[in-house]
């Protein structure tokens, strides 16, 4: 009986054995097995070679080969302002928002630090070229342009022909119906150049889409470079973020391939570049689980993420002294909460000429940014079109819905006895009436206002009625 038992044991064993040797031998056939190639974006409009799959996480817990440019210089967070300050109203019209910021700023400043505002514009020579990248709308260039305008309206004291002027060298975004959408924002500028894919850009010529069917153009140079680069695969909403917390340094993904492509790009044609300025959300900087046993695994540091890849990417890539703030809309009279990491960068070449060090670059940076976090609250009231606004009316007509505001939504829920359906516009409401609501509210009502204005409007669209 003990025998029997016994040798039932060992078979049992020596079976469970032979399974876990068959299940051995097969698995280095199914992970080395090619895989068939999807057919992505790129191969659909012809702008490029396929997205390559991102690895996944066990290939991504490899060790850190940079030195993280945040260990010398921090992430500088811009504090939220007190609510307690009055508002700023009045603002809606885009060109006076900035023009409100960028006065402000002047009148904050010394009459030697004007003058080295003055001084650092003009290096740029007197046609200040910018390339926006990644662009969707294409708000930077309207920034720059007003920006620019202030600047030299304030201070600039020689020949008016001599002045400094904005032009926009090229715009690169992917999507086709954001293409469709520049060409009419923009109908009335002169003839510009509006590329693709900005993984191509790194060529002498890449396809150019302002024209019908598109014809490869020269890529031309520039000095200012403005992006704001994918960041599907970092972000907190995707919850396949883990595969790609290694994607900047191995420039794969969207997010990854994009900044690699950036980095093409400065390099091939970026001789002339003076500053840039990049974004993307707060995983970026999300730190990475790394590998520490065969067993376990530990989270890292901020200094190990995609942020300190990207600004140690930019340094030993193409030269440019980069580092990282943290901003918020709030922090400059915005009526949202939207915190966001902008990444300044400096050419190495234009420090040296102006004589200015690493650490007086990112003190400069950070001292202008804390100057510019003082101008109090504005609610969501301040920036929305009425119900009662025409261009509102005629997009409600159109869509066959009766005008209602969110407020009498929600009461007529409550009086109809609708309490669970009530909760969701109640709390809109209350959010959208308090200082800085939630992005995805604002987001909601910017589209609807959009559309309202888009449809209730036959003209051709301009900056000021798009962005209202």
């Amino acid at each position: 009986m003990t025998a029997s038992c016994a040798g039932s044991t060992a078979d049992l064993a020596s079976e469970k054995a032979c399974k876990a040797a068959q299940r051995s031998k097969r698995k280095p056939e199914g992970d080395g097995a090619a895989k068939p190639h999807k057919k992505g974006k790129s191969d659909e409009d012809g702008q490029g070679k396929p997205e390559p799959e991102p690895s996944g996480e066990q290939e991504d817990a490899q060790p850190f080969t940079f030195k993280s440019p945040l260990e010398e210089y921090p992430v500088h967070i811009l504090p939220i302002p007190s609510a307690t300050r009055p508002a700023c109203t009045g603002l809606r019209e885009p060109e006076t928002y900035v023009k409100f910021l960028t006065t402000a700023l002047l009148d904050r400043l010394s009459l030697q630090e004007q003058q080295a505002v003055l001084g650092f514009l003009t290096h740029f020579g007197q046609e200040l070229s910018l390339a926006s990248v990644c662009a969707g709308t294409d708000s930077p260039r309207l920034v720059f342009d007003t920006v620019v305008k202030v600047v030299v309206e304030r201070l600039w004291s020689m020949k008016p022909e001599e002045a400094p002027a904005s032009v926009q060298a090229f715009t690169s975004e992917i999507s086709e119906n954001k293409q469709l959408f520049l060409k009419e924002m923009y109908a009335g500028a002169k003839k510009e150049k509006l590329f693709g894919d900005v993984r191509l850009l790194s060529n002498a010529e890449a396809p150019d889409h302002s024209e019908k069917p598109a014809v490869n153009s020269q890529v031309p140079a520039f000095k200012v470079l403005v992006g704001g680069f994918p960041c599907k695969d970092v972000s907190a909403c995707n919850n396949q973020r883990r595969k790609h917390q290694h994607g900047i340094m191995k420039k794969n993904g969207k997010t990854g391939g994009a900044f690699g492509g950036i980095l093409g790009m400065i390099d091939a044609h970026g001789e002339e570049l003076v500053f840039s300025l990049f974004e993307n959300v707060i995983g970026l900087g999300t730190p990475p689980m790394v590998q520490a046993t065969t067993d376990t695994k530990q989270k890292g540091t901020i200094n190990e993420s995609n942020l300190a890849a990207a600004l140690s990417m930019l340094d030993t890539e193409v030269g440019q002294f980069a580092f990282a703030c943290q901003l918020d809309p709030r922090c400059f009279a915005g009526a949202q909460s939207r915190a966001r990491y902008w990444m300044p960068a400096f050419s190495r070449k234009v420090l040296a000429k102006l004589e200015m060090s690493e650490s007086e670059a990112y003190q400069w940076t950070t001292q202008f940014l804390t100057r510019f976090n003082d101008h109090g609250f504005s609610t969501i009231d301040d920036v929305l079109l009425p119900s009662s606004h025409p261009a509102v009316e005629e997009h409600l007509r159109q869509a066959g819905q009766k005008a209602c505001p969110w407020e009498e939504q929600a009461l007529d829920n409550i009086a109809a006895g609708h309490q669970q359906d009530a909760k969701w516009p109640e709390a809109h409401v209350n959010q959208a009436r308090s200082p800085g609501p939630r992005f995805c509210f604002l987001l909601l009502l910017c589209c609807k206002g959009f559309a309202a204005v888009a449809a209730a409007d036959s003209r051709p669209l301009t900056c000021r009625r798009v962005l209202r």
